[in-house]
Parts: C-alpha cells; structure tokens; sequence
C-alpha cells in the first residue's frame, strides 16, 4: 500500500551519518554534521536510495476536516440570520397592541347598541369615524386578520427559531472539527 506521507531521502556521508533530503534538494550540496560537504545526487540516482516518511510535512486532512469551515460559515451565517428574523418578529410584531385591542372592542360595543340608546356624544364620534374610515368591517373580517396577522406571526417566529437552532448547530459541529483533527504542525 503507498503511503501518502512525502518521503526524505537518506543521504550517506562518509563518517557513517545519514542526512536527510527532499528530492527538490537533488544537485545541492549540504554539510554534514561532521564538517564534510555532501554532494546530493540527482533525482534518479536518490530514488534507489532508503527513503523515510517526513514527519515534518504537514498531514492531509481527512474529508470531515475539510467541511470544518463551511460548516462553520453557513452555521454562523443561518445563526445571525434566525436571530434577525426572531428580533424582526418581535421589535416589528404585526399583532396590535393592547390600547388598539380595547379600543376595536369599545368599538365592536357600541356598534352593536341601537341608534336610538345612543347619546349625541357618541353618535357624533360614530359619524366622525365613519367619515373618516368610511363603513367599518364586520366582526368576522376583522377577527379573519387578526387570526392571519397571529398566524403569519407564529411562522416567522418557527423559521427564525429553526434557522437559529440549525445554525447553532451546524457551528458546534464544526468547532468539534476543529478540536478532534490533528493539529498541524
């Protein structure tokens, strides 16, 4: 089986020692440890020569560490994401406010009392509305938007929690790469 470390070529020197070289080194001369100069042979001479794995060279990185950034990346991204969609929802939230709730109530109230029980007071804050509004909607209409802005409301909250959930999630996956492959060196 071929091994897919890069390999040093084991010089010999005169006193006995062995120096170790890449072949991009073949033609070069080096001094030994002991003071000798060694001539590096040429390529095809320093293929017949003992060769040893490189320790120093840098392992490959196997094919769950190569996702290590993408999955970082696209979980950092879909975690801001989520997260500007929940705040979104909830800064900007379709839904009405209480004072809006108690008023269309009031309203709903007062729509429902005969003309002839209403005071002049009232009968003149009908007309101003209807003059400015023009005729209101039924009950039913506007209790059909609220139950859409409610809906509408309830999924942007699940697609920004999914999205901030799977982000998370993607994120310490590739943190995990990231402490479990082997340091380089």
């Amino acid at each position: 089986m071929p091994t897919t470390q890069p390999q040093l070529f084991l010089v010999p020197c005169s006193c006995g020692e062995k120096l170790r070289v890449r072949g991009g080194q073949a033609g070069e001369k080096l001094t030994c440890k002991c003071g000798a100069s060694v001539a590096i042979p040429t390529i095809r001479h320093l293929r017949q020569l003992e060769t040893v794995d490189d320790e120093t060279a840098p392992k490959p990185q196997t094919a769950l560490a190569a996702w290590q950034g993408p999955l970082f990346s696209i979980g950092a991204i879909l975690l801001f994401v989520g997260v500007i969609i929940i705040a979104y929802t909830r800064l900007f939230s379709v839904l009405p406010p209480d004072e809006l709730l108690r008023n269309f109530e009031e309203n709903m109230k007062r729509s429902m009392t005969p003309v002839e029980q209403l005071g002049a007071d009232d009968l003149y804050e009908e007309f101003k509305m209807l003059r400015d509004q023009g005729t209101s909607q039924t009950l039913d209409q506007h209790l059909e938007h609220a139950r859409t802005a409610s809906a509408g409301h309830q999924v942007r909250q699940v697609i920004g929690g999914s999205l901030a959930g799977i982000g998370g999630l993607l994120l310490i996956v590739g943190l995990s790469l990231s402490l479990t492959s082997p340091q380089r060196k």
